[in-house]
């Protein structure tokens, strides 16, 4: 049998989330209030329940398993050489068919079954015993017919245990003074109450088919069988047939879809006739994979092509990371006609300040749903959104079914959550497909419930509808819905629902645009000369009352120019990574690391690699600034768990973690020499994503997040090493007083500052610190930010002032770049943002005047690098109020270059010319004014142009000292997998509760 993950906090393998990894008892009780509406049964029932800890729950991908896409070329084994080459071979693993797509692209309102149409696409699961995830990645990735390979990540449910009661199910009222947060089911229910034809599958921790108030409404399959059981209990590793719900947390979803009404028992669902299909996926603790969600879509396909009504699936869980195999099978479901339903997750975060975003982000086929309680208030504990969540729903104190097996007898009990709220959307979709019948398609309901809300002014910006669930406004006037943006020649095609056939309006950042044709679905409009590639928000206000609007972000491309901006950084052309022949390990996600030199931009980070002999190498992507042209320069430097740069004089410095040790390389930009190994350092426990800054002799790794041998969990570290680059000797140095996971670093005036990064609560960490060689003094904290964001920012410097930016001051976005005077000990705030909308895993530099920073942006499940530029010249500045300190810094004893010594380990062989120079630049990323540019030429085997255009140089020999190529410790090809994606649903980067304004 497999091995499953339980709750722990989230590995740093991508930078950011949370690093404690604590098992985390979760009880999804009942708990139920006392009141003349309930039976005398259940009036004293009162079960303890155990809250999840949000702020430390994250789920890692499952060890020796992964999912692959493969096309008809596929053979599933390499050839003959590769195999000479390889230290494995198919035989180390098995692979299992999760699901086979035709190249069938039937429309998503279309019920025809896939059969008729050829085999194109499958997504397997490979499993082995003996490789590691790492491993499997590497043997599989270069087979001829892999489209991509990634870890099976795990998942769990999304409930919020809580101890209070109600004495009604107030979700399902109509909305009145007492219940204005309702969802007005009554109204349908006056039409139909649902229908038996339809069927929905709740993929879960299965449902307690012989619960009294859910029996009736079960579906049954040719064999008499309500579902099928694809989680680590079942009993085989193929799963079995009974799909019984031990947990608790898949009948309590049940029963908000579909308990049967009108049966003089109990409660009723939203749709009180309804199909509903177990598909288990969670075990008796609340564990699963995202395998084990494939295959239940996989079944539930299969029986949509044997004729079962399969409109809906409803999805309460998430994982840490997103998945890209299960987003796919989500949009093949989507156009099978089968609508997605997922909760947000319970974190409190802001969806569209955190590097993840849920599964099925806000696409068409999905809806993300938001809780709210029963006076339309966003529940504290809710996730939310302005782009990437749809809209709220009932989720806080939902009374529903529970399976009578578990801790009482009692079937019916109270629990709150984002779980409970997109149950409230299922049920509701069922009811309205059932209302509608043939006459409305998937999209179109879907359509129907995003815009059939409620809208308040605590909403507006927390949802792509800014408001909560309302089913007579879904069937008698919902808000435009905006599905899809199209470009074409400088115009935008808009489509949808419910835009209305007269002319109405359509703005873009609140301009209003030519309109140049309108109809009811579809709406055409000129776009502005010069618009700037990103997100834009568009609103379609209906003719027919102002009031009738519906808005969403879309993407828009204007791709190789240079966009100035008043009141944001400038922004870039960004590298073209096919062209340039460099790989991405996991989508832009992770901590880039950015240098310059004689005026060129140097980018590198765990994400960048490229693919020689089967291995993964660091690459270095260089901007030239003269040009406004990428080029790279390739190494042999294997990957590690994550790569850090940085600069003295004309050498650029490379740190490659190896986890359980680190190497830092040399290279002389100068003279194009080789890639040299100045230091080599191994230490016990694995240490990610630290921070690295030089003054020419010295090299400091600062913080990070370290393993804790004992239990195997992350959490952030004080401890700081010094490495001598003439020796290539590594100390352990004094320690910071507070830990944190890149925190941005630099030195100035001959003294190391630490500003920020991560701290053990996941939040930004305000405390800033300065080592002057020997110990850790306190300087003025950073000025507060918003909680709920990635804790990560970009800095530089410049005449003299650390240059912060990246975290928000607010939600509203108000500030994110800041400017510090170490001597004077003061935060001034800018008047110039990074962008408006979060960026994530950034890093920046110094160029002269500029301010250059690159990073990413995410949107609708969609990462985007980004590159930016701001003229320090032209920044304006006032002072900044500092934040408070997260722990009062004291000072930290204790610390020189022979305390706390680890032996010194010099690097393997000896280095050819190493790092020279009795006076070295005394500040990194620190530049003068007037830099003389000079181009950067291609190394050997590096494709494309050089930045200068002419070759003639000097090129880079691509080689390590002694060697033509390095290996990977065992630790590191293990560990390299690990990422912060965060949950799909949104279990991380936050936290604490959104404050309600």
């Amino acid at each position: 049998m497999l091995k499953y993950l339980k709750i722990f906090g989230i590995n740093h393998r991508k930078g950011m989330k949370i690093m404690k990894r604590k098992s985390v008892s979760i009880l999804l009780a009942a708990i139920l209030c006392v009141g003349a509406a309930f039976p005398a049964y259940i009036q004293d029932e009162k079960v303890e329940a155990q809250e999840s800890q949000a702020t430390l729950q994250g789920l890692e991908p499952i060890e020796g398993r992964v999912i692959v896409k493969v096309n008809p070329d596929f053979e599933g084994a390499k050839d003959e050489e590769d195999k000479k080459n390889s230290t494995s071979s198919e035989d180390s693993y098995t692979m299992e068919t999760l699901l086979t797509m035709s190249e069938s692209e039937e429309d998503a309102n279309s019920t025809k079954a896939k059969s008729s149409a050829n085999e194109t696409e499958k997504m397997m699961v490979a499993e082995s015993d003996e490789l590691s995830t790492e491993e499997l990645v590497k043997e599989l990735e270069d087979c001829p017919g892999v489209e991509y390979v990634e870890p099976d990540y795990a998942i769990q449910s999304y409930a919020v245990p809580n101890d209070t009661y109600f004495a009604q199910q107030w979700n399902l009222q109509r909305q009145t003074s007492t219940t204005p947060g309702a969802a007005n089911v009554p109204y349908v229910w006056g039409a139909t109450e649902g229908s038996d034809e339809y069927v929905v599958a709740v993929v879960d921790s299965g449902v307690d088919y012989n619960h009294p108030d859910l029996k009736d409404n079960m579906w049954t399959d040719e064999n008499g069988n309500h579902g099928y059981d694809f989680s680590g209990d079942a009993l085989t590793s193929s799963g079995d047939t009974d799909p019984m719900d031990v947990f608790g947390h898949g009948t309590h979803v049940a029963g908000i879809i579909g308990a049967s009404g009108n049966n003089n028992m109990g409660v009723s669902g939203v749709a009180q006739k309804v199909k509903i299909a177990a598909l288990r996926v969670l075990d008796n603790e609340g564990q699963g994979s995202t395998s084990m969600a494939i295959k239940a879509y996989e079944y539930m396909l299969e029986q949509k092509e044997k004729g079962v009504n399969f409109v809906a699936a409803n999805n309460s869980w998430g994982g840490a990371y997103l998945s890209r195999s299960f987003q796919d099978i989500v949009d093949y479901a989507a156009k099978q006609g089968i609508v997605s339903v997922f909760a947000s997750g319970n974190t409190g975060a802001d969806m569209d300040a955190n590097v993840n975003a849920p599964y099925g982000s806000n696409t068409e086929g999905t809806i993300v749903v938001n809780a709210s309680d029963q006076y339309g208030h966003a529940a504290d504990y809710s996730n939310y959104g302005k782009i990437n969540t749809e809209l709220f729903a009932p989720g806080d104190k939902i009374l529903s079914t529970k399976p009578g097996t578990i801790l009482q007898k009692e079937k019916y009990g109270i629990m709150s959550g984002t779980s409970m709220a997109a149950p409230n959307v299922t049920g509701a979709y069922a009811l309205l497909k059932a209302y509608y019948g043939n006459s409305a398609d998937m999209s179109e309901i879907r359509a129907r419930l995003a815009g059939g809300v409620t809208r308040t002014e605590e909403l507006k910006d927390l949802c792509v509808s800014g408001g909560y669930l309302n089913l007579q406004k879904a069937i008698e006037s919902p808000y435009p819905v905006l599905d899809e943006l199209s470009q074409k020649d400088g115009q935008a095609v808009i489509s949808g629902y419910f835009f209305g056939n007269g002319m109405g309006t359509v703005v873009m950042d609140g301009q209003s645009l030519p309109i140049v044709s309108w109809g009811d679905r579809e709406i055409t409009v000129e776009l502005p000369k010069g618009t700037v590639e990103g997100p834009h928000e568009f609103v379609v206000t209906a003719a027919s009352d102002a009031s009738q609007y519906g808005r969403d972000t879309f993407v828009l491309e204007n791709k190789g120019v240079i966009v100035e901006n008043e009141t944001l950084f400038d922004e870039l052309p960004v590298p073209d990574y096919e062209k340039l022949g460099v790989s991405l390990y996991d989508d832009e996600s992770m901590m880039y690391s950015v240098e310059s030199v004689s005026g060129n931009i140097y980018v590198t980070g765990g994400d960048l690699y490229e693919m020689r002999e089967g291995e993964r190498y660091v690459v270095l992507l260089v901007y030239n600034t003269d040009e406004n042209e990428w080029d790279k320069i390739s190494t042999w430097i294997p990957l590690g768990l994550d790569v850090k740069l940085t600069v003295s004089g004309d050498t650029l410095y490379i740190y490659s973690n190896k986890g359980t040790g680190f190497e830092i390389y040399s290279y002389d930009t100068a003279q194009n020499t080789e890639f040299v190994k100045v230091a080599e350092f191994a230490r016990s426990e694995s240490i990610q994503n630290s921070s690295i800054a030089t003054d020419g002799n010295k090299l400091y790794v600062v913080g990070g997040s370290e393993r804790n041998p004992s239990d195997g969990t992350y959490a952030p570290t004080n401890k700081v090493y010094s490495v001598d680059l003439l020796s290539g000797a590594c100390v352990e140095v004094a320690r910071l007083a507070n830990a944190r996971v890149n925190a941005s670093v630099e030195i100035m005036d001959g003294k190391l500052i630490a500003v920020g990064g991560e701290n053990a609560d996941g939040q930004w960490e305000n405390s800033v610190e300065i080592f002057d060689g020997s110990k850790w003094t306190a300087g003025v904290s950073y000025p507060n930010v918003y909680e709920n964001q990635m804790p990560a920012a970009a800095s530089g410097v410049y005449a003299g002032q650390m240059v912060v930016s990246g975290m928000m001051s607010d939600e509203a976005h108000t500030s994110d770049t800041y400017l510090y005077n170490v001597k004077d000990g003061k935060w001034m705030e800018t008047d110039k943002n990074l962008d408006d909308e979060k960026v994530y895993f950034a890093d920046g530099v110094v160029s002269g005047d500029y301010f250059y920073v690159f990073g990413t942006t995410h949107m609708k499940n969609d990462t985007m690098s980004k590159f930016y530029r701001l003229d320090m010249t032209k920044v304006n500045a006032v002072p900044a109020v500092p934040g408070d300190d997260t722990k009062n810094p004291a000072d930290v004893q204790g610390g020189d270059d022979t305390k706390n010594q680890e032996t010194p380990q010099k690097t393997t062989g000896e280095p050819s010319d190493p790092v020279q120079g009795s006076d070295p630049a005394p500040t990194t990323k620190d530049p003068s004014a007037t830099i003389t540019k000079s181009a950067v030429t291609a190394p050997k085997g590096t494709a494309g142009k050089t930045a200068s255009g002419t070759g003639n140089k000097n090129k880079v020999s691509v080689k390590s000292v002694k060697s033509t190529k390095s290996t990977k410790t065992g630790d590191e090809s293990t560990a390299a997998v690990w990422s912060t994606l965060l949950c799909a649903a949104g279990a991380a980067v936050v936290i604490g509760k959104r404050k309600r304004q």
